[in-house]
């Protein structure tokens, strides 16, 4: 008399295997496109949101406190016609020196996540893990960038639109 019962759990055995193997690729699957959503690669991911960069057009400049440089200035100038997706402006931090462009790639509340490119000076070396932009309720702009470079972190005030 064979043993039907051995094959069943064999057989719920292999289910739940591909089963759970299945949910390991779509998961991988969501991570790879939120990545790539977050810097920006896909058109529709930009899309996907209602956000508007209109609060902070304009030119900032400010202070910011560097792990690697101490204390620094920055100036960042976001363009009226900026849509999410799209260059947007540029940046400077002369003092070490590093200067380049930056694309919003995402809006979360008040936190503006950019991607900054077109590198130049001491900065094209390192790779950022997150650049951010944040409108504060008092007007001010807090800046972030972490990365292979340690974390830089400072506030900016509005010079003009």
């Amino acid at each position: 008399m064979p043993d039907n019962e051995g094959r069943g759990t064999v057989k719920a055995t292999v289910i739940a295997g591909i089963f759970a193997v299945i949910a390991a690729i779509i998961g991988g699957i969501f991570l790879i496109l939120n990545t790539l959503c977050q810097q920006g690669t896909f058109s529709f991911c930009a899309a996907s949101t209602n956000k508007t960069i209109d609060p902070i057009v304009g030119v900032w400049n400010g202070t910011a406190k560097s792990s690697v440089s101490g204390t620094i200035p920055v100036t960042f100038t976001v363009a009226k016609s900026c849509t999410i997706g799209s260059t947007c402006g540029s940046f400077n931090l002369p003092s070490i020196p590093c200067s380049g462009t930056f694309r919003i790639v995402s809006v979360v509340g008040n936190t503006f996540h950019f991607l900054a490119e077109n590198k130049q000076g001491a900065c094209s070396a390192g790779t950022a893990i997150e650049d951010s932009l944040t409108l504060l309720p008092d007007g001010t702009l807090q800046y972030v960038a972490r990365g292979d470079f340690g974390e830089t972190r400072g506030i900016l005030k509005r010079l003009g639109p």
